[in-house]
């Protein structure tokens, strides 16, 4: 699957025009105005939700270009109510449309699980056809439906 990837200009320009205090950092408020740029009607709380899924922990929002960018990305490319897709976007920071051994063990920590390192290359090995280390979006949606018993 194909995934549009986001336009670093228009995104550099929407995250310029609204850091007026030039911290090169956006809060909550801020957000909501770039996404508005962007053309993406978002809630201040809806985009504290995206947040948390990029960042593990969360006291305050500041948000850097890369992160902005990363969460325009999800935007384009999903709804909030399709979490396999939410997930899988959120750990591939690269927009390669694919994600490794390690975005898949932070998102099963983010979803409250304890996995060891040698589950993780289990189920790698397992959900990888072509054995790249590699999971498609498709092979990821297999792999959380078996998981979470779908």
């Amino acid at each position: 699957m194909q995934f549009k990837k986001p336009d670093t200009k228009l995104c550099s320009e929407a995250f310029t025009a609204v850091d007026t205090k030039r911290k090169s950092k956006l809060d909550a408020g801020e957000l909501v105005k770039a996404f508005e740029k962007m053309k993406l009607q978002f809630t201040q709380e809806e985009v504290t939700q995206l947040v948390q899924l990029i960042t593990i922990q969360i006291t305050q929002i500041a948000i850097s270009l890369e992160q902005f960018m990363h969460l325009i990305y999800i935007c384009q490319n999903t709804s909030n109510k399709d979490t396999n897709r939410l997930l899988f976007l959120a750990a591939d920071s690269q927009y390669a449309g694919v994600i490794d051994r390690r975005g898949v063990e932070l998102i099963l920590q983010r979803l409250g699980g304890n996995i060891k390192s040698q589950q993780t290359d289990d189920l790698m090995e397992a959900f990888t056809q072509d054995k790249n280390g590699k999971l498609t979006f498709e092979q990821f949606t297999d792999m959380m439906d078996i998981l979470l018993g779908k």
